[in-house]
């Protein structure tokens, strides 16, 4: 392993009716929409500290909280990324819940 990184990252999704002008007339669909809108960097580890550890993030005030609504969602997910000496590197990514401030 020659480095890791961390971060948290912020995703809308919504849903949203699209319109389209065909042969037979006008089409309808909703489709899902999924746009990144932060990425929180909580750490990077290189060499052969990279083989174990944790990190620690503070989130920023008025982070917005995780939450599914009819047409729209908020998640968060935790990020890891590796990156091998070869180049060669694996992403995995796991959805945390953020709540509202009490």
């Amino acid at each position: 392993v020659s480095v890791w990184r961390c971060y948290l990252q912020g995703r809308e999704t919504v849903k949203m009716r699209r319109f389209q002008t065909g042969i037979h007339g006008v089409i309808s669909e909703e489709q899902s929409v999924s746009l990144i809108f932060q990425v929180i960097p909580m750490g990077e580890v290189q060499g052969d500290a990279a083989r174990s550890g944790w990190f620690e993030v503070e989130l920023p005030c008025g982070t917005m909280h995780s939450f599914r609504g009819l047409k729209a969602d908020i998640t968060w997910e935790v990020v890891f990324t590796v990156t091998q000496t070869s180049g060669r590197s694996l992403t995995e990514s796991f959805p945390i819940p953020i709540l509202p401030p009490p």
